[in-house]
């Protein structure tokens, strides 16, 4: 029939739009990867995601879908940040779950089974856009990487970057937070030993804020600070962006990239393809499915400038190696007129 013709051109047509855009991902990034094992988040949230789990019965993937997207919307104000089933073959009428608590895993653990898990994930991608103006800033703490804030915290102004809020309005709070853990056996880090503070960034500290983070190093000796981040600093060159890194780096800050990027590849992938089998309710014309199509089209120059966060920590080093070396030749001078 003249209706069932035009039918079969229409999904023709989506089946194009949809299959372009899973050409776009495999030509950036070739065959997607697993990712990484989960770390757990807080026991307390923990403990409510198993209760309200208990005796919860599925008996398909729709109803599986539609619990896990439920789960998350109850609990990801309270900290979770990414829940996934975990089939175990050993117990087939089994289904475990897992969660995660760092800005990376909380990406990897998003479920993409409605419009606004998607519309999640695809807000995370312009957020840790190397060009997006503010500054997002995560904070995790202990060896477990228990989080500290739900949604980031980010610029207040021009002039108050998100690392200065941290330390002016977030950091007491955050000592606080870690005592009463210590007092309620929450805290993993054994007693005496400084407590890990993670601050998982969209961007390195620029040369404003990494002074103060090196000054946050030296005085705050209950912490260990590590830094991750998804791109340098949009504002200097390599070399003096490494200026400043090495002052963080030479207060004991640990500074690595956030390999966020990874991961936003793979969950993108994993959309596309359940766009492509209708698992998702998307119009491949509507506007939604254009903002998938926009994060993608992200994902190659980020991917690189995620890669230039380890050349500016590599040079930074390099740096403090060459002031450690021109101190000891200084050291072997002897002084002019001394002895005489």
């Amino acid at each position: 029939s003249l209706i069932k013709k035009f039918q079969d051109k229409v999904e023709k047509a989506i089946d194009f739009v949809i299959a372009k855009v899973v050409q776009t991902v495999k030509k950036l990034f070739g065959k997607t990867r697993a990712g990484e094992p989960d770390n757990a988040v807080s026991k307390d949230v923990k403990k409510q995601v198993k209760i309200a789990l208990t005796g919860k019965k599925v008996t398909d993937d729709k109803q599986a879908s539609t619990l896990i997207s439920s789960i998350y919307s109850k609990f990801s104000s309270k900290g979770l940040k990414g829940i996934r089933l975990i089939y175990d073959p050993k117990k087939p009428d089994t289904a475990g779950i897992k969660v995660s608590a760092s800005v990376a895993e909380v990406i990897a653990n998003l479920p993409v089974n409605t419009f606004e898990d998607v519309k999640t994930l695809v807000d995370f991608a312009f957020r840790f856009h190397y060009m997006n103006q503010a500054t997002a800033l995560y904070i995790y703490y202990d060896v477990d990487n228990k989080p500290y804030n739900a949604k980031p915290i980010t610029n207040k102004s021009k002039n108050r970057h998100a690392e200065q809020v941290f330390k002016n309005e977030h950091l007491a709070k955050l000592k606080i937070q870690i005592e009463n853990d210590r007092l309620a056996g929450k805290i993993k880090t054994p007693t005496g030993q400084p407590v890990k503070v993670e601050l998982n960034l969209n961007r390195l500290p620029c040369a404003i804020c990494s002074p103060i983070l090196a000054d946050l190093a030296g005085s705050e000796k209950n912490l260990k600070f590590v830094v991750k981040a998804a791109s340098r600093s949009n504002e200097t060159t390599l070399l003096v962006h490494a200026d400043y890194l090495a002052k963080m780096i030479k207060q004991g800050i640990i500074v690595e990239p956030l390999d966020v990027w990874k991961v936003i590849k793979d969950k993108l992938v994993e959309t596309i393809r359940k766009v492509q089998a209708r698992d998702i309710a998307i119009d491949p014309y509507g506007a939604e499915f254009e903002k998938v199509s926009e994060a993608v089209a992200l994902f190659k120059e980020n991917f690189g400038k995620e890669k230039q966060v380890q050349t500016a920590v590599d040079t930074a080093k390099e740096v403090l190696e060459k002031e450690k070396k021109e101190e000891q030749d200084l050291l072997k001078l002897k002084p002019e007129g001394v002895g005489v």
